[in-house]
């Protein structure tokens, strides 16, 4: 597994690559919001108590505690994602409220899912 990571003053950004084959389940999840863009490959995102196919071009939104976790990477085309992690109050201004709206994209996405 490759790994890199950069950090900016309120946001992290990890670029992951990882070969194919079953992953053993191991409950993840962190305080930051999470943005994840699949690169390349396909696999099986668990999300909860849900499985979810993923392949080059999805984007998956996490919010702050929501367990997620990559299962399975399917062979045929090496597996590479963006991570982008940001505290809540990076989307949030308490003296706008239209900025509800984005940080609700994050507090409602695993209601919200899959988009089709």
């Amino acid at each position: 597994m490759k790994f890199n990571e950069y950090a900016l003053p309120d946001i992290k950004i990890f670029h992951s690559a990882s070969p194919s084959g079953k992953r053993s389940y191991r409950e993840h999840h962190h305080t930051e919001c999470e943005l994840s863009v699949i690169l390349s490959g396909s696999g099986i995102y668990s999300i909860k108590d849900k499985e979810y196919t993923l392949q080059k071009g999805d984007i998956f939104l996490f919010g702050s505690n929501e367990i997620h976790y990559i299962t399975d990477i399917f062979p045929g085309n090496n597996f590479e994602l963006i991570n982008i992690q940001f505290e809540p109050k990076f989307l949030w201004n308490d003296g706008d409220p239209s900025t509800m709206v984005l940080l609700g994209l994050f507090l409602t996405a695993a209601q919200a899912l899959p988009i089709a």
